[in-house]
This record gives C-alpha cells, sequence and structure tokens, in this order.
C-alpha cells in the first residue's frame, strides 16, 4: 500500500491500469492505493472476514466490507512490514465486529431474530 499526490483531479480506470494499481482511493489530495500484486491478497483477505462472519456476508455487501477493510489498513501506509503482528490482526477482528455490530438492526417478530443492514 501506498499513498502518493493526485497527479490530476480524478482517478480513472485508465489512470488505475496504467499504474498497474488494482485497488485505490482518493484522500485529501492524494491517492492510496494497492499495486496488482497485493490487490488479490486483498480479496483473499476481505473473503477471510466473510469466511470468518457468516452473518456479515448476509448483510453487507462486498463493496461495503471492501470500504471497510481498505479503511482499516490505510494506518499501515509507510509501516514495515515485520512490524505487523498478531495484535494488529486481532485489532482488525475487533474492527469488524464492531462495524458489523454497529450496522445490524435486531427485528422483533414471532420468526426468530435476524440480523438486518441499515443500508
Amino acid at each position: 500500500m501506498s499513498s502518493a499526490p493526485l497527479p490530476f483531479e480524478r482517478v480513472t480506470q485508465e489512470f488505475l491500469r496504467k499504474e498497474g494499481l488494482g485497488h485505490a482511493r482518493e484522500k485529501a489530495g492524494n491517492i492510496i492505493s494497492l499495486r496488482m500484486p497485493a490487490h488479490q491478497a486483498f480479496g483473499d483477505l476481505t473473503d477471510c472476514l466473510l469466511d470468518r462472519f457468516p452473518a456479515m456476508e448476509r448483510g453487507s455487501t462486498y463493496a461495503d466490507v471492501q470500504t471497510e477493510l481498505f479503511s482499516f489498513i490505510e494506518a499501515y501506509v509507510g509501516r514495515e512490514p515485520s512490524t505487523i503482528a498478531v495484535t494488529d490482526a486481532e485489532a482488525l477482528i475487533t474492527r469488524f465486529e464492531h462495524w458489523f455490530a454497529q450496522r445490524a438492526l435486531v427485528i422483533d417478530s414471532p420468526t426468530p431474530r435476524i440480523a438486518y443492514p441499515y443500508t
């Protein structure tokens, strides 16, 4: 993951392809991005989260989960990979538990309780 000044006003698919970027977000005049090799790992991590939290897969869109995951890993821009530890993985799990709980609404009905997202 890297951060660089945004070279123009808007990120386009053409720009992403040209630069070899798989996932990118504009933020405060910069572009935070994952290169294509990391994009597959990002998708795999998203899938692992959905496997760990099956209710999240039923109650959220894949894009929403990826947006939240990208927000979490933005904090790691510029960080030495060898400093990432088990506590970071635990923080990720805790964040997603909290994130999904915030999005879910328990509906009272004669049927068993089901969690629905607000969106």
